[in-house]
């Protein structure tokens, strides 16, 4: 099965796992996409040993870990030392370089696992990162475009009720 873009969880077995791990968490997957902050740390880590269990009877596959890693980025959940280089192992680029047809592709796709590498390598447990969408408007070389746009850029000190829909510029 071809992966439909280079994004983190945007293949069918990534969207499989955390419908399954959502479901675990007693959250449904429509939801979690309508609004990724239903799910907390306070349920992640409390049904953390389940989904470590699934983690654990997928470890054949990436996927898992890729899921396991982005919720605990997006929940600031605790994540042990081991976990953590579990997913540091299997989110190399190296699993997948040159078996992508478009090198445009390619690229984006080792820019989104070095980012994702990147902040699991520095995750600190309370520390949440919230998903946005960035839209580059005017070029049409952009690496980045408006319908492969989705990043995850680490925010400090953001309290639960920050409204990411009103962001109209960042200053980077």
């Amino acid at each position: 099965m071809a992966r439909g873009s280079a994004r983190i969880l945007d293949d069918d077995e990534e969207i499989d796992t955390i419908s399954f791990m959502l479901d675990a968490c007693g959250l449904d997957y429509i939801d979690f996409i309508s609004d990724e902050r239903i799910l907390s740390r306070e349920n992640l880590e409390k049904n953390f040993p389940s989904l470590i269990k699934m983690v654990e009877n997928r470890s054949f596959s990436r996927a898992p870990f890729f899921v396991i890693g982005y919720l605990i980025l997006i929940t600031g959940a605790k994540m042990s030392e081991d976990l953590r280089s579990k997913i540091l192992e299997k989110s190399k680029f190296d699993h997948e370089e040159g078996r992508w047809l478009d090198k445009r592709f390619e690229i984006e796709r080792k820019l989104y696992l070095e980012d994702f590498r990147s902040k699991i390598s520095t995750h600190t447990s309370g520390l949440k990162l919230h998903p946005i969408q960035l839209r580059y408007f005017g070029g049409k070389q952009d690496l980045y475009n408006n319908y492969r746009s989705q990043v995850i850029i680490g925010l400090q000190e953001l309290k639960e009720s920050s409204d990411f829909s009103k962001v109209r510029h960042l200053l980077l």
